[in-house]
């Protein structure tokens, strides 16, 4: 058994991503829930409640 692919650039890793994720429904999924886990981030910073990192996490 052979292990994980490792991609030496962007655009090996970009071409795999786009193959991963042909369904609309995935795309938009995996955009929001990193959109989400920013905005939670950010959020953490700025009012510094550090629980928000680790539901950050979670929810991505």
């Amino acid at each position: 058994m052979s292990g994980p692919k490792t991609y030496r650039t962007l655009s090996e890793f970009y071409s795999f991503y786009l193959r991963e994720h042909t369904n609309p429904t995935s795309r938009r999924l995996h955009f929001l829930g990193t959109t989400m886990a920013l905005a939670l981030l950010v959020a953490a910073f700025i009012t510094q409640l550090w629980w928000l990192v680790a539901i950050a996490f979670v929810q991505g």
